[in-house]
């Protein structure tokens, strides 16, 4: 924003923004696309407020559209994004609970790991051959292959309209 200075706000924008901020309620907010005329406000605010509604449950963050284009996708259309989790998950969603929570937790910590087993291993505390172990069985459950890009797409945008939808489901969230 124009302070001229290094890292964005000026201090005054960031006392604010922490002024906003209290035990029960951490600040969040959802940045859109860059646009260049005053006609496209009203699409850039559309934009922002689905960037912030894709944001994680009790994240304190600043979230931008370029950050995370498919979950914006998926708060863009939940009902459609409900309904891929269910096609692309639906068999892991049907195992018990823990099962469910262990195969959803490896495959998340797996994307954020950039695909690693290893360093997913040092992310969830478990030996990589684990973490190879309960994705194997995530695509036998699946029928999705780890190792076709179209299949892994699905796979990320699944995973986050299963955790947007999650969060639209716990009462007293935003």
């Amino acid at each position: 924003m124009g302070s001229g200075r290094r890292g964005g706000c000026a201090p005054t924008c960031r006392q604010a923004w922490c002024r906003c901020a209290t035990p029960t309620r951490s600040p969040s907010a959802g940045v859109s696309p860059v646009y260049h005329a005053l006609g496209d406000t009203p699409r850039a605010l559309h934009y922002a407020r689905l960037v912030l509604g894709s944001l994680p449950a009790g994240a304190p963050a600043v979230a931008q559209f370029e950050e995370t284009p498919l979950r914006v996708l998926a708060a863009a259309a939940p009902d459609a994004a409900g309904e891929l989790a269910r096609t692309v998950l639906g068999p892991v969603l049907d195992l018990p609970a823990q099962d469910r929570a262990t195969l959803l937790g490896t495959l998340e910590a797996w994307f954020d790991a950039g695909g690693s087993a290893d360093e997913t291993g040092k992310r969830i505390y478990c030996h990589p051959n684990t973490v190879r172990y309960r994705l194997r069985r995530l695509q036998d459950h699946t029928g999705r292959s780890l190792d076709d890009p179209r299949a892994v797409a699905e796979l990320l945008a699944a995973l986050d309209a299963l955790r947007l939808a999650q969060r639209t489901d716990q009462p007293g969230e935003r």
